[in-house]
């Protein structure tokens, strides 16, 4: 039987996995696997250190409640998609298991590894509880046209797609920040001044830059600027000392739909996912979801397990419970 060490965390041994040993969590009458929980927490230890307890076998108390809060989620969906009647295809199942692989790991390859990890029952189980959400969110998002969604975006945020013409002109300090604005301000050609003093690699083409999107200014400033700024207008200092950045507008292109639609759709998110949301939202609030308390307690409101607290002069690490409930497309402890 599992104990609950309170200082180091939660004691799990696949040994220990009895015929009589109590799920993990129910959900609606569902259980939760306990052994399914150590097998997951086991696969993960050995890439996410935070989910190790302080002692063998161990795991942290706040790395289990955030699986199992996963897993509840997980649970919680398969139920639902089984409420609708809908049947899981192998297109689902493999869509299933990509999404799976994509929770587990910060990479492919990170990924894969804890997969692996895991026994093929366990696999086989983790792909189709995610199966059946990939399933679930296909028929809320069956009636959504994603050009219908592209073109609505379009016309929302028609500013957000303009490409923009600019060129820069990058000087060291202040005072060759005063000289350039004065020569600036007496009529003498941007890009004539940037070829005599710009220190970037841009002053032999007179500081010119290629066309780009607006959307792919990263800097935050910059973009406020440019965005505002009209055809013709000189913006800055952008930067920092040692690399002050004025930059010139040269131009301003308005992107037809057609040529904004790519960037857009691949912006959206997937047919089905704020459906599935709305739908799973309520659903969290209304479910009949208890906890074995050695992992801790079910809280309603937040839609998450929150772990057990330790004895009082105890001390716990691995802070690894989410603040709020993940979307139903991410684990909740992610």
């Amino acid at each position: 039987m599992v104990a609950l060490v309170l200082v180091v965390g939660v004691a799990t041994s696949a040994g220990a996995c009895g015929s009589g040993r109590p799920a993990a969590a129910e959900v609606n009458g569902s259980k939760v696997s306990a052994k399914l929980l150590d097998d997951l927490l086991g696969a993960l230890a050995p890439s996410v250190p935070q989910f190790k307890g302080g002692g063998k076998g161990t795991f942290g108390a706040d790395g289990a409640s955030s699986v199992l809060s996963f897993l509840v989620e997980r649970q919680l969906v398969a139920g639902l998609t089984a409420e609708r009647g809908l049947e899981i295809s192998d297109a689902d199942r493999t869509a299933g298991r990509t999404r799976l692989l994509a929770t587990l790991g910060q990479d492919e390859a990170a990924s894969k590894e804890v997969f692996d990890r895991l026994s093929k029952s366990n696999q086989d189980h983790l792909v189709e509880v995610e199966a059946a959400q990939v399933a679930l969110q296909a028929d809320l998002g069956k009636d959504e046209d994603p050009e219908v969604q592209a073109r609505e975006t379009y016309e929302a945020n028609r500013s957000q797609y303009t490409n923009v013409c600019l060129s820069a002109l990058t000087i060291a300090d202040q005072a060759a920040l005063t000289a350039v604005r004065a020569r600036l301000a007496r009529g003498e050609a941007f890009a004539d001044v940037a070829k005599e003093v710009s220190i970037d690699d841009s002053a032999e083409n007179g500081g010119e830059l290629e066309c780009i999107p607006l959307s792919q200014i990263s800097d935050a400033e910059a973009l406020k600027q440019i965005g505002a700024a009209e055809k013709g207008d000189v913006i800055g200092p952008i930067g920092q000392p040692g690399q002050l950045v004025l930059v010139l507008v040269r131009d301003r292109q308005q992107q037809t739909y057609d040529e904004a639609k790519a960037a857009i759709l691949q912006s959206l998110p997937p047919p089905g996912q704020a459906e599935l949301d709305a739908f799973v939202a309520p659903m969290r609030s209304k479910a009949r979801i208890t906890v074995d308390p050695r992992y801790g307690r079910w809280d309603a409101k937040a839609a998450r397990v929150v772990p057990p607290k330790p004895p009082r002069g105890a001390t716990t690490s691995n802070r690894l419970v989410p603040t709020e409930p993940a979307p139903a497309s991410q684990p909740a402890g992610g």
